[in-house]
């Protein structure tokens, strides 16, 4: 399973977060990746997504053991994240990031999340997100009207309501989705915000798109698992 890495932090003495990706070495018969929202208003959330990066390395040889049955993959995507959340518990405060691991197995994508980081998937132009944000902007959401105009341009959209923190664990969203051929997308909110056919450019500019973009606002992450390619 081929995937590439997109990553943007802007420069800025004032802000305390950062977005990063990163993955864990291929079994036999699953993928593991992630990305990382470091909340930017809170101190310490730069050193809390370092943390994590370090701690999720210590389970690569378990990962490498795990069986593809996905109750087994719920347990241990929940294992890292209540152990990393224990590990440093009360330590880091008020550091608070977002973030979404996503398993992929021969038939299956299973991901778990914090926050307002989400699984799409892209083929061609159309773009669809397969999770949704722990946002306030969801309180606010009309279903009878276009549901991701209204996550992207909501005034609240910015407010997280469940991240991955040391103080309190919040609960964790699993999501299990059939595999379908196509390209999948992990993203930070500073990608799934941008209109789609930004994302789009994004997506096919890669790095050039940064220097032909004077206004960015917000630090982007992007995994992309290309599940086209037997």
């Amino acid at each position: 399973m081929e995937h590439s890495e997109l990553l943007y932090n802007i420069e800025n003495a004032n802000k305390f977060g950062k977005d990063t990706v990163g993955s864990l070495n291929s079994s036999h018969t699953l993928n593991l990746y992630y990305v990382l929202d470091g909340h930017s208003k809170h101190p310490k959330s730069s050193i809390l997504v370092s943390k994590f990066q370090e701690y999720i390395s210590l389970f690569s040889d378990e990962f490498q053991e795990l069986e593809p049955i996905d109750s087994e993959i719920v347990e241990f995507l929940r294992k890292i994240l209540t152990d990393f959340h224990l590990e440093y518990k009360r330590t880091l405060i008020p550091g608070a990031m977002s973030i979404i691991i996503a398993v992929f197995t021969s038939s299956k994508v299973i991901t778990a999340h914090l926050g307002d980081c989400r699984l799409g998937k892209i083929s061609g132009d159309d773009i669809s997100w397969l999770t949704m944000p722990h946002n306030l902007a969801m309180l606010y959401l009309d279903k009878s009207l276009d549901i991701e105009l209204q996550l992207k341009t909501c005034e609240y959209n910015h407010i997280v309501t469940r991240s991955l923190n040391t103080k309190t664990l919040k609960e964790i969203e699993f999501n299990i989705f059939d595999l379908e051929p196509c390209q999948y997308l992990l993203v930070s909110d500073g990608i799934w915000k941008l209109k789609n056919e930004n994302i789009v450019r994004l997506i096919d500019l890669r790095e050039q798109y940064f220097s032909l973009i004077s206004n960015i606002e917000d630090d982007m992450a992007l995994t992309i698992i290309d599940c086209t390619i037997e």
